[in-house]
């Protein structure tokens, strides 16, 4: 494993990764920490990323921040159809986040995770996507600090 660790890091640093010190990042596959950290975030060098984790207001801070250092990052904007207090379909409302991550993961995008609100996941739509990453051993962003 240190050696795809070490492959991925190399490819990404060839991306043109660059640091930013308001970040604690570290590069994951499918929950396995590859080694980067040192209290920086990667910069992704204009690909697109979305971010993820546990309450909103933490991941539209996270995602503002990366935006300001000039990254692409958006995040899940479920307030649609299926998300309003008066008709909350929790399965369609899963089924629309699963459709959503896969998209991104298909398109490349990178995903930083801001991780849980507290020690465990409590949120459905969270674990969707850890679990859909894991399952996908998608390689994910961690930031620390939110």
């Amino acid at each position: 494993m240190k050696k795809l660790g070490l492959i991925f890091i190399l490819f990404f640093l060839q991306l043109g990764l660059g640091f930013s010190s308001n970040f604690d990042a570290k590069m994951c596959i499918a929950g396995n920490e590859l080694g980067v950290s040192g209290g920086n975030a990667a910069q992704t060098g204009g690909k697109k990323a979305i971010v993820i984790g546990e309450d909103m207001t933490r991941i539209k801070i996270a995602t503002k921040e990366l935006q300001a250092q000039g990254i692409d990052a958006k995040w899940y904007q479920a307030w649609g159809k299926y998300f309003k207090a008066d008709n909350f379909d929790l399965g369609k409302s899963l089924s629309r986040n699963q459709a959503w991550i896969e998209s991104k993961i298909q398109q490349g995008y990178n995903i930083y995770d801001i991780g849980p609100k507290g020690n465990t996941i409590t949120s459905p739509f969270y674990k969707l996507e850890i679990d859909t990453i894991n399952n996908l051993k998608y390689p994910t962003i961690h930031l620390g600090g939110y």
